[in-house]
């Protein structure tokens, strides 16, 4: 049996939609559709979606990481599912 090395990652529970307010749903989703969608991101949520894992700075910026990415993609295709869309 492997033991955990010390040098992996914490394990930390999956993010989901759920587990967000309203304004950093909102945020995460602009950071997803990139551009001008971000223009007015303010430092204060920018640091709490990276905290959360969801963003990462960039080169141009704030942007969003694989973890959002996955958060966001999830909640699209849950939601087609329930429609009975592929």
């Amino acid at each position: 049996m492997r033991g955990r090395d010390s040098l992996q990652e914490p394990i930390v529970p999956k993010i989901t939609k759920k587990d967000l307010t309203d304004s950093e749903w909102t945020w995460l989703k602009n950071l997803n559709q990139g551009g001008a969608a971000t223009a007015m991101l303010t430092v204060a949520m920018a640091d709490r979606l990276k905290e959360l894992g969801l963003a990462e700075q960039k080169l141009g910026g704030t942007g969003i990481s694989q973890e959002g990415k996955r958060v966001v993609t999830e909640f699209v295709v849950a939601a087609r599912r329930a429609r009975g869309l592929r």
